[in-house]
């Protein structure tokens, strides 16, 4: 047995598993078990059924240095994560290997295979870039709120270009490159990082924090497994 999440498309002969995704969709895959009809080869502890996340998650939180920078930048309309990977393969390739009568388990894989690169877009959900009060520090994310968060290919290499689009009152839209530099830039599967974006007159800095998953949409499944158990995504 083993199990993903959203559904996929299947190339060729089962299991080799294809999404395409823009970055607003987690992908997650289980462990494989197999064993006897009693047992069923999920009993736990020694035989948990879990699932994994196959991306990392970037979350944006933008803020002003201060009225001036904020009345300069306006509205956050959008960021852009340019040139990530839009296709994940999984292919389990020792699924035809195990005999359905003998105990057996595989650990879940750390990593698919990405390809065709396109840029994932994020539209946050509020209006103005605000200014932090003078007790508004990283340990309350500047007093920002999470603009959204993006699921991208993990383990990357070299740097993460944004494109982000702002609009001040009665001016026209304005867009600014921001790199995320190399080495900060490398995430792995299963974690998810902060991105503060602090708007300065004339430039934007980019720092990053430490987070944890956060959902984004839908909600943790629970699947009944028919013993009086059940496996939990998250």
């Amino acid at each position: 047995m083993r199990g993903w999440y959203p559904e996929a498309v299947f190339l060729g002969k089962s299991p080799s598993l294809e999404w395409t995704f823009d970055g607003t969709q987690d992908i997650m895959i289980s462990n494989w078990l197999a064993g006897n009809c009693s047992d069923k080869g999920i009993n736990p502890p020694n035989h948990n059924f879990e699932f994994r996340h196959m991306l990392a998650q970037l979350q944006f939180y933008a803020y002003a240095e201060d009225g001036t920078a904020a009345n300069q930048w306006g509205k956050l309309k959008s960021i852009v994560i340019q040139e990530q990977k839009s296709k994940c393969l999984f292919e389990d390739k020792n699924n035809n290997t195990y005999v359905i009568t003998s105990q057996s388990t595989e650990d879940i894989p750390s990593n698919c295979t990405f390809s065709v690169p396109r840029d994932f877009t994020l539209t946050p959900s509020y209006g103005e870039i605000t200014v932090p009060t003078i007790t508004d520090n990283e340990s309350n994310d500047y007093g920002a709120k999470m603009a959204g968060a993006v699921m991208i290919e993990p383990e990357q290499s070299g740097t993460i270009q944004l494109l982000i689009t702002t609009q001040a009152a009665g001016q026209p839209e304005v867009e600014t490159s921001v790199e995320i530099p190399a080495g900060q830039a490398d995430i792995e599967a299963g974690e998810a990082k902060k991105i503060y974006l602090k708007f300065l007159a004339g430039e934007v800095d980019v720092t990053l924090g430490a987070a944890a998953w956060t959902e984004i949409r839908g909600t943790d499944m629970d699947v009944d497994l028919g013993t009086g158990l059940s496996a939990s995504g998250n």
